[in-house]
């Protein structure tokens, strides 16, 4: 039996996206309050973004508590943690996170926990120099520090001597179950895809540069134009996730003459149902840490084709079959649609993909494991 928490953990993170942490928080809510964590969340940016509405229908407190330069924030936030008397506090960015971890220490916060959600590669000796001392300031200051992931983790202590907990990212199995056949038929219907079409489905927001450069999706749209013709006349390419002002991967699909087997679906809150419609799921990335969005494939037992890189080349450690294709060259992506093209069968999730995912990115695990380190639990 875990000790309770007498006051509630508060959460430190930017601007409230519907993607990663965020969504896990959500999805969380009530299995962290079952276990007497009772959490509140800072955002430390100028506005609290457009996620933050469904993490008060949750249950979540939002405080705002904008960056500063000179560092006025930290004492703002050091007089948050004493009013309210967080047991906790989970820091989730990597800007500034030292100073909160002294600041919540200061506060007499008993236990800060600090969450490595990628694969950090600092350009120039300074900035690398600078990151791996602020992560032996925080240590000092008794952080304990989590990596989402093995390349996460081995990054850490490969590039900053930093050694972190491993704590898999997870995702609502309860929500995301094997997917159906009947299910995606009728998605199908309702968004008037050809019953004999071979469907993809990528999940990433591309609403900066930065992001449509880390996603990659660019890479999907050539590898669709190369397809034999035979084989391109039955793809319908589903892209879910917010796209960049001037629509640059709609303008790409237009030049290469695909824009008609591309379907720019926008943010979305039935992705299990369009699971049920996909035949493969496809994720194209530059890097990550582990993209939620494939745990959620995996859980309803979708076969996947990723990108070998760091961050999603774990899924292969986790997952009976992957498929992995250069993140460069659209060709052999192209290759590998084309053949799981030919292997088509059931529209149902596999099972076996589904079992081997729970065993690692289930909700219960992963709550279970950082409700241990809210209470010190070594």
């Amino acid at each position: 039996m875990l000790p309770a928490l007498d006051a509630s953990a508060s959460v430190y993170t930017v601007r409230l996206m519907p993607s990663g942490a965020e969504k896990m928080l959500a999805d969380s809510a009530e299995m962290f309050r079952s276990a007497n964590v009772e959490g509140e969340i800072l955002v430390n940016d100028s506005e609290e973004g457009v996620f933050a509405p469904t993490l008060k229908k949750c249950g979540y407190p939002v405080h705002v508590i904008p960056y500063n330069a000179a560092g006025l924030h930290l004492l703002k936030f050091w007089r948050l943690c004493r009013r309210n008397r967080y047991d906790a506090v989970h820091i989730h960015v990597i800007r500034g996170f030292a100073g909160f971890a002294i600041a919540a220490r200061l506060a007499g916060v008993k236990y800060v926990v600090k969450t490595f959600h990628s694969v950090f590669e600092p350009v120039g000796v300074l900035r690398a120099y600078r990151q791996r001392v602020a992560r032996q300031i925080a240590k000092m200051s008794g952080v304990r520090f989590v990596s989402i992931s093995k390349s996460v983790q081995r990054n850490e202590t490969e590039r900053f001597g930093n050694r972190t907990e491993l704590v898999w990212n997870w995702a609502d199995d309860a929500r995301f179950v094997l997917a159906e056949a009947g299910g995606g038929a009728a998605v199908r219907q309702e968004l008037e895809i050809p019953r004999n079409s071979f469907v993809l489905l990528s999940v990433g927001n591309c609403h900066s540069e930065g992001h449509m450069a880390i996603k990659n999706h660019a890479l999907v749209i050539k590898a669709i134009a190369m397809l034999p013709n035979e084989v391109k006349d039955r793809i319908v390419y589903l892209h879910v996730g917010a796209e960049m002002p001037g629509f640059p991967e709609r303008k790409l699909a237009e030049s290469l003459d695909v824009l008609q087997y591309v379907r720019f679906l926008g943010s979305r809150n039935d992705v299990w149902r369009l699971l049920c419609a996909a035949n493969e799921f496809v994720m194209t990335s530059r890097h990550e840490g582990i993209p939620i969005s494939g745990i959620e494939a995996a859980l309803a037992g979708r076969h996947m084709i990723l990108t070998r890189v760091p961050g999603l080349v774990d899924y292969a450690d986790v997952l009976p079959d992957v498929a992995y294709v250069d993140a460069a060259d659209p060709s052999v992506l192209a290759k590998s649609i084309e053949e799981r093209f030919h292997l088509r069968g059931v529209e149902s999730g596999n099972e076996a993909i589904r079992t081997a995912a729970m065993n690692v990115f289930s909700m219960k695990v992963g709550v279970f494991a950082l409700t241990k380190l809210y209470r010190g639990v070594v």
